[in-house]
């Protein structure tokens, strides 16, 4: 038993040492923060009974970190091929002030409640780099496909049936590496990260919109 398990052992550690040294060019890690909302869709109205009425969605900034870890697949000197995991938070936060009275007379009392929906996803993207070098900057366009897995969502009433746990999308942005500038491996990057598909569909179709600002680094 001890036998067969070094044998595997050696296995893994000779397997990954020639995935990484065939397929692996480089490899880091980014941390950020994300600037997201919902925009809606195709608005329906709700009717009980006698009457219609429309939800209202808020609409306001959620800030959350980000993190993400990046291998680059293919690199030469035109363009880089990546992959990316990230653990990403989307969705929306928006105070609003209620007034509240027992008495429909009043005095009315102003309420501030904080109206969100946090969407944790993990998010996997793989990302075209175009480059252009600026003296001793590299700068690189960004453009790419990605995938997110709906893992939790926190303080929205929703039908668990109507939202959608696997959303595809896409990344566009920029990127700035200053490795040939300071000497070491830095690179800050903004990105807009977009869906293909809503997230949720009943009386209207949820988008999610991201901005994604990350400074990174590489082992």
């Amino acid at each position: 038993m001890k036998a067969k398990i070094i044998i595997l052992s050696l296995l893994i550690f000779f397997g990954s040492n020639l995935l990484y040294s065939q397929i692996i060019k480089d490899y880091g890690v980014k941390i950020g923060l994300t600037s997201s909302n919902i925009y809606v869709r195709n608005l329906k109205p709700i009717v009980d009974g006698n009457s219609t009425y429309y939800v209202n969605y808020p609409s306001g900034q959620l800030i959350s970190p980000t993190i993400s870890l990046w291998a680059k697949l293919i690199e030469n000197k035109i363009i880089d091929l990546e992959i990316e995991t990230s653990y990403i938070l989307k969705g929306m936060s928006e105070a609003q002030t209620v007034h509240m009275s027992t008495n429909p007379d009043g005095p009315f009392i102003e309420e501030k409640y904080d109206f969100s929906l946090t969407l944790k996803y993990i998010q996997i993207n793989l990302n075209s780099q175009i480059k252009y070098d600026v003296e001793k900057i590299k700068l690189y366009g960004i453009v790419g496909p990605a995938v997110s897995y709906l893992l939790v969502n926190e303080n929205f009433l929703m039908d668990k049936n109507k939202r959608k746990k696997i959303i595809l999308g896409y990344n566009l942005g920029l990127g700035i590496d200053f490795s040939n500038l300071i000497d070491k491996n830095v690179f800050i990057e903004i990105k807009y990260n977009g869906d293909f598909t809503s997230f949720y569909s009943e009386n209207a179709d949820v988008w999610n919109k991201v901005l994604v600002f990350s400074i990174g680094t590489k082992f």
